[in-house]
């Protein structure tokens, strides 16, 4: 599995550079928004918004093709363990994971 594939994205907008990088800051605005609401609904022990979160994050990172972060998600959205602990593990490797996709898009001069 790797960090980042953006063939599939690539393939659906046909080699326009300028769409790739609108797709990224997007991208990247929404995963900002979505990390800050997974570290609250951690914080305040918010199971729904939790959830919410994280597949909101799941979506984003699937279309990116960022499959390590979308795994990451979805592990994070059907946990049934809700205990801080666990909640505070996952959020902290959908953190580190996506930090790699950020380093993954600086490194092809996307981010």
């Amino acid at each position: 599995m790797t960090v980042l594939d953006l063939s599939g994205m690539r393939a659906y907008l046909d080699g326009g550079i300028e769409e790739e990088r609108e797709i990224i800051a997007v991208f990247v605005s929404k995963a900002e928004q979505d990390l800050n609401a997974i570290a609250a609904a951690c914080a305040a022990q918010d199971e729904h918004e939790w959830r919410e979160a994280c597949h909101s994050l799941k979506g984003s990172a699937a279309l990116l093709g960022a499959e390590i972060l979308r795994e990451a998600c979805f592990k994070g959205e059907k946990t049934q363990d809700v205990a801080p602990e666990t909640l505070e593990s996952i959020k902290n490797e959908i953190n580190a994971a996506h930090k790699d996709v950020v380093q993954a898009l600086r490194e092809e001069g996307l981010c």
